[in-house]
């Protein structure tokens, strides 16, 4: 009578273990290499879209630099922009990629100050910054960061531009590895940086080369002749994104009303 007991208490215990649910995939903790989170602003933010993605990350906020009360003529004595930026600021940018504003350049800066910050991979957004998607935000940057060795800057939610700056036209390469909507730069440029992941290596290369010369164009156009000239290797996010610009609207960054864009 006991033998036959324990042998009906084994079959149970075998078949409680067969059909015990397996935990799903969304209940697992995806472990990501280290990087790190910056928010740039002249504003305090709760970065909440941010705290409820990286549940686990550390976000760091750097304060944007405020010039905006200085006077064109100092900056310039600075050496931070030249003569072109200048008079650019002064009558006003006829390009999209001229520097209109003395936020732009304190942008500028605040990015400067965040390279030097340390050197491992890096996720950095500005103010104005929307996650769409926490789950494919986390997803892409477990891949970017298994694939550091690929490229050297990641632009989420950016805006294409087939010509570059002369005027030539260039072919969108897809990232093969990456999700759909991901493509090689290719030579051609882009506008925006709210959203932007940068390789160790990639890091390094822009904290070398911004400010090393007065700045003459918004960061987003110098990295896209950068790209080129310094043989930096950009992919950008272009059509179904992950992180978006909130709307078209003025932020403490940038103050001005750009004449190609209204």
């Amino acid at each position: 009578m006991m033998l036959t007991f324990i042998i009906l208490l084994l079959i149970c215990l075998f078949f409680c273990l067969s059909y015990r649910k397996k935990p799903s995939s969304s209940s697992i903790t995806t472990c990501l290499p280290n990087f790190d989170i910056f928010v740039i602003s002249l504003k305090p933010m709760k970065n909440e879209q941010l705290i409820k993605t990286f549940p686990n990350k550390k976000i760091n906020i750097q304060n944007g630099i405020d010039i905006r009360s200085a006077t064109t003529e100092n900056i310039l004595k600075s050496q931070m922009i030249d003569e072109k930026t200048r008079d650019s600021i002064v009558n006003g940018r006829k390009y999209h990629h001229e520097i209109g504003t003395h936020g732009a350049i304190g942008l500028a800066w605040a990015n400067k100050l965040v390279f030097d910050k340390g050197d491992n991979s890096l996720l950095l957004f500005e103010e104005d910054y929307n996650i769409l998607d926490y789950m494919k935000l986390r997803e892409e940057i477990n891949i970017l960061q298994n694939n550091t060795d690929k490229f050297d800057i990641a632009v989420f939610g950016g805006i294409f531009r087939r010509k570059n700056l002369k005027g030539d036209n260039h072919i969108l390469k897809p990232v093969e590895w990456m999700p759909p909507g991901w493509a090689e730069l290719n030579g051609g440029r882009f506008f925006l940086l709210h959203a932007v992941f940068f390789t160790p290596i990639g890091r390094k290369k822009i904290r070398n080369l911004l400010f090393k010369d007065p700045i003459d164009m918004q960061i987003d156009s110098l990295y896209s002749e950068w790209a080129v000239k310094h043989n930096i290797r950009i992919i950008l996010q272009h059509k179904d994104k992950t992180v978006r610009q909130i709307g078209n609207r003025k932020t403490t960054i940038q103050t001005d009303n750009c004449r190609t864009c209204i």
